[in-house]
């Protein structure tokens, strides 16, 4: 019995969800929207809404001609959080992957998945931009260009919706420069509702036309690394092909880390770099006497691998190994050159044997590891 009224609990929350995403972005819900997915009768939809509206009071408004609930602009949800992804697939017809949650990253785990930040844009100019291409319904927005580095008004009619994984944009007409354009979500301060139906006086050519990107390794690779390239992105005959949308091309090309031009044929600046400053001036001057051992270790590695040589010559020419000079800053050069040391006297234990260029570097970067501990605690 407790199984049975459990899943009647979970069916109907799952009406009323759905009855507040169909609101949310499409402005409207009748009861026909509900028994169509759900199978349910008439009357059961009926209370449905009445539940929903008893849940949410005051987002929808009966529309007794339309004979349809309609939802008002300052509607705010309850039961799911909006995310343009699951209008898209669920309005649109769209085959839209959803986005990939971040797993819970434990040190100890035997496999991780990097989930790139989202560029998230404004929930409630998500759903009016989306009720504009569905619509084709013109509207006007407060864009920030990249660019221009200021923010506009413009007015804009969507009529279709673009990802490239990280973030959403529309694709519009843009009245101001009287061409197609696309507008990134996230940059989108403010939508107005949406206005009237509009038909741009052009088609969008480069959005309904496909093209097909031949691409290769890079001309500066030699021989070898072109293959490893070829073989890594699992190209036949040297090339790969891929098939995109001409006003997709650019997305694609930035996905492959292949550089992009702007409008005037200038390489596009990066939107993002590396911080690489430290703000406690402690933490700095560790870092940079860090930073000094490591280069002091470098060096070193360099005479370690001098002494490995002369120890090889005297040991060839039967004079042994006992007669090789250390250089006065080993004797004397503290933390790292004491890790150079071990190196060397284990080099002069051996006669030379047994120790390669990857036990140098095993050894001195134990050295560094110490050296690290030390200055940081």
């Amino acid at each position: 019995m407790g199984n049975t009224s459990n899943r009647e609990q979970w069916a109907v929350r799952e009406r009323l969800t759905f009855i507040e995403r169909v609101a949310w972005w499409r402005g409207a819900v009748n009861r026909s929207d509900v028994r169509e997915l759900f199978g349910i009768s008439a009357a059961q939809a009926s209370s449905d809404l009445q539940a929903y509206q008893d849940m949410n009071p005051g987002v929808l408004v009966y529309n007794v001609r339309a004979k349809r609930y309609e939802a008002g602009r300052e509607m705010a949800c309850v039961l799911h959080a909006p995310h343009l992804g699951e209008a898209v697939r669920n309005f649109l017809g769209e085959g839209v992957p959803l986005p990939q949650a971040a797993p819970e990253s434990r040190p100890e785990a035997r496999a991780d998945v990097f989930v790139p930040p989202m560029r998230a844009a404004l929930p409630e100019v998500e759903r009016r931009i989306f009720l504009a291409v569905e619509g084709r319904r013109r509207l006007r927005i407060k864009y920030w260009s990249v660019r221009s580095g200021r923010g506009s008004l413009r007015e804009i009619a969507p009529h279709a919706l673009g990802s490239d994984g990280y973030r959403w944009h529309a694709r519009a007409w843009c009245f101001e420069d009287g061409i197609y354009k696309d507008f990134a979500l996230s940059r989108v301060e403010m939508a107005e509702w949406p206005g009237a139906a509009f038909e741009p006086p052009v088609a969008d050519d480069a959005w309904t036309r496909e093209v097909v990107l031949r691409l290769v390794p890079h001309r500066d690779l030699d021989e070898g690394r072109r293959k490893m390239i070829e073989r890594d992105y699992g190209m036949v005959g040297g090339f790969l092909k891929l098939r995109v949308r001409e006003a997709m091309v650019e997305y694609c090309l930035a996905h492959l880390r292949i550089p992009t031009m702007d409008e005037d044929g200038r390489v596009r600046p990066q939107h993002l770099e590396l911080d690489t400053r430290i703000q406690n001036p402690e933490t700095r001057d560790q870092r940079s006497e860090i930073w000094d051992q490591r280069s002091e270790i470098r060096d070193q590695r360099s005479e370690i691998r001098d002494l490995r040589s002369g120890i090889w010559e005297r040991r060839r020419s039967g004079a042994g190994a006992g007669g090789v000079e250390l250089p006065d800053e080993l004797l004397a050069g503290g933390l790292v050159a004491a890790a150079v040391l071990v190196v060397v006297r284990d080099l002069l234990a051996s006669g030379g044997e047994g120790i390669d260029a990857d036990a140098d570097d095993e050894k001195s970067d134990q050295a560094q590891e110490s050296g690290t501990k030390s200055v940081g605690s």
